[in-house]
């Protein structure tokens, strides 16, 4: 893959663009410690979405809308005491975090999956 404007195309070539004169001692470029790319929020789904795809399969999972859900406390519960380690280093975050258990997402999907424990 080479970025091409504002898209990133499959290309054959690897160097479709190919410069006239490459410099024959080129200067390493400095590593970059760019931003994230996402927010700690999606980093939060894409990690129980990691531990879903462990535990109950790969799937497409896609995120409840943001409104409010009708939670079943038994079934909470349940979710809380399969992943303590999990909920418990939720608890102690002070601020969200990128290994958090995003609260509606992972119920929805354990709700939808935990026949398959």
């Amino acid at each position: 893959w080479r970025p091409l404007g504002h898209c990133h195309c499959l290309t054959l070539n690897p160097d479709p663009y190919p410069n006239p004169d490459p410099d024959p001692n080129p200067e390493p470029k400095p590593r970059r410690r760019g931003r994230r790319l996402l927010d700690t929020f999606a980093e939060s789904l894409k990690f129980v979405n990691r531990i879903y795809h462990r535990d109950f399969g790969v799937e497409q999972r896609k995120v409840p809308a943001h409104m409010p859900h009708m939670i079943d406390r038994l079934v909470m519960a349940e979710m809380q005491e399969k992943y303590s380690a999990e909920w418990d280093a939720t608890s102690r975050h002070r601020f969200r975090d990128p290994e958090d258990m995003q609260y509606s997402f992972s119920y929805f999907y354990y709700l939808k999956n935990r026949h398959k424990l």
